[in-house]
């Protein structure tokens, strides 16, 4: 997915890294706010699909 003519773009999103109470573990937690979709990204925008995520 890009920008038509840009070869990169950026988002913003919120993170929060905290420890679970009951286990000790801690947690990286993050949530990206978006819109509604355009009918070209309606198509995957929204679906009950997941995408991976890297968070290396």
């Amino acid at each position: 997915m890009h920008l038509e003519g840009l070869s990169i773009f950026a988002l913003a999103g919120i993170w929060e890294e905290w420890t679970d109470k009951e286990t000790g573990e801690i947690k990286k937690t993050y949530s990206i706010i978006t819109t509604e979709a355009n009918s070209l990204m309606s198509q995957i925008h929204n679906t009950k699909k997941t995408n991976a995520v890297d968070s290396g």
